[in-house]
């Protein structure tokens, strides 16, 4: 049961399956800029302005200063860096020079972004993160640059001074007495001295982007993803053949909040929107209060974020609502999720919002991975309203829309048998746009292909329309002892059914090769009071759908939304790593009890 996109028919498919020019992205970004000349500005940031000009300007400028720094075509550089206009050009540079761009994840861990920058010797780090990777450089002797960047350089000039006066004084110049060290004024300076030239012959195997999976492990471990410049332009391809570009129109805002490691942000938030004309809104403070305050104070018509981060920003709506304001989301046309999804209940409160304030879209949902450089399928749920109201529909999760054009999905068992529809397994994977591999990790690179398919590690499920749900990592599957799995999803989709719970998340809280121990952390909906039943009901609820000796060892509730990581999902590991202060029903006594899971 293999699933082509149903975009524009057998022409569009064609399209996206024909070759891609043999460029690197920036030169074919730059042939789009040069066409739009300055109508429009390139970025916004913190008011101030830049122009197409003015980053074809310095794209080549940092272009020839790499080059006198003695950076070559095929060299690794690290860029431990959020969205600046700065760090934008120095990306694109970088990209034209041939080097290999680097993008750790900057939640990961000390072992981690040792791994991933152990062959790079050319460091680019922004002040306010410094302190993550200065252990991975400390111990190093043969580092031969380190570029010190800030983000309040690009800001107006009053702004930036009030800026660096308010926080500066919180980040510590860790590196600056390495030999290699150098701040990023002084190295743009050296542009002057280099004549020579700057792009290279093109090799289909020279990586654009290595980019780093949005989520880390337990441990703080990323994977990281080479990305060809044949796969990031055959997805731009892919997106305007498929018509997802029609809502990326000239002159409008995209906000781009996501740091630029994650292969999405550079896709959907960066390199499309100046594909088509669209001013990026640039801000590097991945926090809900920020995200809230943007997109009320610039109405931008395009943003992706993962759910967590949406229903936090309608929770905010909802308040201002209570306090007799009433919102404008009129503005709205390319809202989309994307990393992480929301449930059934919480989409349908999401529509209801924007609707009631003058959307004319609802949310627009997608799936993808950084292996096929972001997208795979993609759902507008306004023009399948039935989707999850019909109630013939007998699934608790939410679409995640049709593959692409460029994109095949199937589900396979663990045997790597094919499954039919409505059979959960796992989701499989063909892309024009797919990874040359994961970066220095050859052994995970022989265990995620088989017979030209790539394994995910998502489990999901197809309908007979061919549109794909996805449900939860393979990974958090329980092993039972009657060789089944226990998904933790199954149980969340059974609590979040209740009417005074949002949504929630359990999490196997033994050490490894233990019994399992389930928390449940559950979002009350605003009036719930009595906890302490709603744990009881909801023990009683899921007694019937647990394996037996399986039960739920502690609850927690919550009655705002969950921690958001520095993508702004929801923070796992933070949960995972919360010991203390649970509830339990005590059936025996029939009383709730105080449990720890230390």
């Amino acid at each position: 049961m293999l699933w082509l996109a149903p975009y524009g028919g057998k022409s569009v498919r064609e399209k996206c399956f024909q070759p891609v020019e043999e460029i690197s992205v920036w030169q074919y970004l730059e042939k789009r800029l040069l066409s739009q000349e300055d109508r429009y500005a390139a970025f916004e940031y913190f008011g101030n302005r830049t122009s197409r000009s003015e980053l074809i300007e310095r794209v080549h400028k940092w272009s020839r200063a790499f080059r006198a720094m003695g950076i070559g075509t095929d060299d690794k550089v690290v860029l431990f860096a959020p969205f600046t206009p700065t760090v934008a050009s120095m990306l694109l540079a970088l990209n034209n020079i041939g080097a290999w761009t680097i993008l750790p994840n900057m939640a990961a861990s000390t072992e981690s972004l040792k791994e991933c920058c152990a062959e790079a010797v050319h460091f680019i780090v922004c002040h306010t993160i410094e302190d993550k990777i200065a252990p991975v450089i400390r111990e190093r002797t043969d580092i031969r640059n380190i570029i010190l960047t800030s983000v309040f350089t690009d800001m107006p000039p009053v702004t930036g001074f009030f800026a660096n006066l308010k926080e500066g004084y919180r980040y510590r110049r860790m590196l600056m007495k390495n030999r290699a060290y150098t701040n990023a004024g002084k190295a743009f300076g050296l542009w002057k001295k280099y004549n020579g030239p700057l792009s290279p012959e093109f090799d289909k195997k020279r990586p654009a982007f290595i980019t780093s999976s949005g989520g880390t492990s337990e441990h703080g471990y990323a994977k990281h993803i080479i990305d060809t410049n044949q796969a990031v332009i055959g997805m731009l391809v892919q997106t305007f053949n498929s018509g997802l570009a029609k809502d990326y129109v000239e002159g409008t805002l995209c906000y781009t909040s996501l740091p630029p490691f994650v292969s999405t942000s550079i896709l959907v938030l960066f390199l499309a929107p100046l594909l088509y004309g669209m001013t990026c809104l640039l801000d590097p403070r991945p926090t809900g209060q920020v995200f809230n305050h943007n997109i009320m104070k610039f109405k931008p018509q395009i943003t992706l974020v993962p759910g967590c981060c949406w229903v936090n920003f309608f929770t905010h709506i909802c308040n201002l609502e209570k306090k007799g304001i009433k919102p404008d989301l009129s503005f709205f046309r390319f809202p989309i999720i994307g990393g992480e999804g929301v449930s059934v209940k919480d989409l349908k409160w999401i529509n209801g919002i924007l609707r009631r304030c003058g959307s004319p879209t609802d949310m627009v949902v997608g799936y993808g991975m950084s292996e096929v450089f972001s997208l795979l399928t993609v759902d507008f749920h306004n023009s399948s309203a039935d989707n999850n109201d019909n109630p013939e529909n007998p699934y608790p999760v939410i679409s995640v829309g049709y593959a692409l054009p460029g994109a095949t999905i199937g589900i396979f068992d663990r045997d790597g048998n094919e499954l039919d529809y409505g059979q959960r397994g796992e989701i499989r994977v063909k892309s024009t746009t797919m990874m040359q591999g994961y970066y220095r990790n050859n052994k995970l690179n022989g265990k995620v292909f088989s017979d030209g398919w790539f394994k995910s590690r998502d489990i999901g499920f197809l309908d007979n329309r061919g549109r794909l749900y996805v449900l939860c990592r393979m990974s958090s599957g329980i092993s039972l002892p009657n060789g089944e799995y226990l998904y933790p999803v199954d149980i969340e989709n059974q609590i979040n059914c209740d009417s005074q719970v949002r949504c929630s998340m359990v999490n196997n809280m033994a050490a490894p090769d233990m019994p399992p121990r389930l928390a449940a952390h559950v979002v009350v909906m605003p009036g719930c009071t009595d906890t302490e039943d709603l744990i009881r009901r909801l023990d009683e609820t899921l007694e019937p759908i647990l394996p037996h000796g399986i039960t739920i060892d502690g609850y927690k509730t919550y009655s705002n939304t969950f921690r958001m990581s520095n993508v702004c999902k929801t923070d796992r590991n933070y949960y995972l790593n919360d010991k203390e202060g649970y509830l339990k029903f005590d059936r025996q006594k029939g009383t709730i009890v105080t449990v720890s899971f230390g």
